[in-house]
């Protein structure tokens, strides 16, 4: 039997959590939850206490608010003794074969090395109405794109012992890095092997609340990228690039440090970066991306001001 554990964050999470949870209970796959609120001060804490209190496989840890991203750090630095690990946000729901998909498709691959995987999801609305997917992989995932773009989002990712142990005997700066997913899909790209299903198994339930979400339709693709930059995404994922690239340094092949460090070098003036992107191996999974990648690039919009 395959010993697997869900890992889930919570923070005013009152409205949805029960739905959630309920679907993770009746997986086909069995597994235990463990979750960490985020300092709720809703009913939140409340349903968790009565959901542990019934369900054994069920541990809870009550945690002050230290945001989403640390609070799944603290997560994976807790977790320990299983075969599979998956994250888990608060307001979806899951299909019910969602964790014995991920599972068959990451027994495919090599133990020894971390394994991740994740697959595209159902865009619903409040009552599970469906919207859209969110992206496929196109193009193939590569180094090359995973550095400019995440096409796997927590909620769907489910990853091996190889995954944690990697993780945890390499921590980091966790205020340098854009998103705990985003994070592991470097990882998983650069040192193991990751696996897409554009089969979605999950019901991704958009909403004023989302800690993260996407736009749907073109104008709302459009307005979800420029949102981003906005609130500077754009240097956010240069300043995770930068954590990697001097975390790993070593680690790397020849051509992704080179790769990595035109990509951060090149942003100091408009010429080096155009430079830069008349031969970048970057790429995002949407011609319309990628152009839109240069675009900013080129503009300045992934510059980090250093003092």
């Amino acid at each position: 039997m395959n010993r697997i554990l869900v890992l889930m964050s919570t923070y005013q999470g009152e409205r949805y959590l029960k739905e959630q949870l309920e679907s993770i209970l009746h997986q086909s796959e069995p597994a235990d939850i463990l979750i960490r609120d985020d300092g709720s001060n809703d009913q939140t804490r409340s349903i968790l206490n009565e959901y542990a209190h019934t369900y054994p496989q069920i541990r809870v840890i009550y945690g002050d608010n230290i945001g989403v991203v640390n609070s799944f750090f603290a997560l994976l630095k807790d977790a320990k003794g299983y075969d599979f690990y998956a994250f888990s946000d608060q307001d979806d729901v899951w299909m019910e074969d969602k964790l014995s998909c991920a599972i068959a498709k990451l027994k495919d691959l090599d133990s020894t090395k971390p394994a991740l995987y994740a697959s595209c999801s159902l865009l619903v609305d409040d009552q599970l109405n469906g919207i859209s997917t969110t992206q496929i992989n196109r193009r193939g995932l590569t180094f090359y794109n995973v550095l400019i773009q995440n096409l796997m989002p927590g909620h769907a990712q489910v990853f091996n012992q190889a995954m944690l142990d990697f993780i945890q005997a390499h921590p980091v700066d966790t205020s340098k890095v854009v998103v705990h997913d985003f994070w592991l899909a470097l990882l998983g790209i650069t040192f193991g092997n990751v696996v897409f299903d554009n089969t979605y198994h999950t019901y991704y339930r958009q909403h004023g609340n989302n800690e993260i979400g996407y736009g749907h339709g073109a104008f709302g693709w459009l307005i979800e990228r420029l949102r981003r930059v906005y609130h500077a995404k754009a240097k956010e994922i240069t300043v995770q690039n930068q954590l990697f690239y001097d975390t790993f340094y070593e680690k790397l092949t020849t051509a992704q440090r080179q790769e990595l460090k035109k990509l951060l070098g090149s942003q100091k003036n408009c010429f080096l970066r155009f430079r830069y992107l008349m031969h970048a191996k970057v790429y995002r999974q949407k011609k319309r991306e990628t152009f839109l990648f240069y675009l900013l690039y080129f503009l300045g919009g992934y510059k980090v001001n250093k003092e």
